[in-house]
């Protein structure tokens, strides 16, 4: 287990089994749990935020209950485009969310899952962001980079 202190956003843990398939993370971010679900659950909000460093994302369907179905791409300044959907499994509001999640194009990839866990600890929230039914440890270790620089961008949207 790796852990780091950010200045502003607390303490961040990677709770990870690769061999397994799964990705966990744990960061603490100076919002409320409404604050941090809403930028989850808000267009507006995930377009400021969500992808790694250098993308940025345009959502086309967000109908989040149980049983929508979201869709979006990431976009590089260089015209890279990943595009990404699946369905809302559980919406329970500022305490848990889970999708299914799949990279489409040509050649879709096999579907994972996302789960989120929103816990009020004093003036912040704890997120854990468990990731799972991954192929491969390499899977695990991308979307580890793309996650943590993720978070980063989350940080600055919610003040951290």
């Amino acid at each position: 287990m790796t852990e780091a202190t950010d200045d502003l956003s607390g303490l961040f843990e990677d709770r990870s089994e690769p061999s397994k398939g799964i990705l966990r993370l744990v960061r603490r971010f100076p919002a409320s749990q409404r604050a941090l679900f809403e930028a989850f659950s808000k267009v507006e909000q995930v377009e400021a935020w969500f992808g790694p460093q250098g993308l940025r994302s345009e959502v086309s369907e967000f109908d989040l209950r149980p049983g929508g179905r979201y869709s979006l791409a990431m976009l590089g300044e260089g015209g890279q485009r990943h595009e990404l959907s699946g369905v809302f499994r559980e919406v329970e509001p500022f305490e848990r969310l889970s999708y299914s999640w799949q990279w489409g194009g040509e050649n879709p990839s096999p579907e994972t899952f996302v789960t989120l866990e929103f816990k009020a600890i004093g003036d912040m929230t704890e997120l854990t962001l468990t990731h799972s039914l991954h192929a491969s440890e390499e899977s695990v270790s991308n979307h580890t980079r793309g996650w943590t620089s993720s978070f980063e961008k989350l940080a600055a949207l919610v003040g951290g």
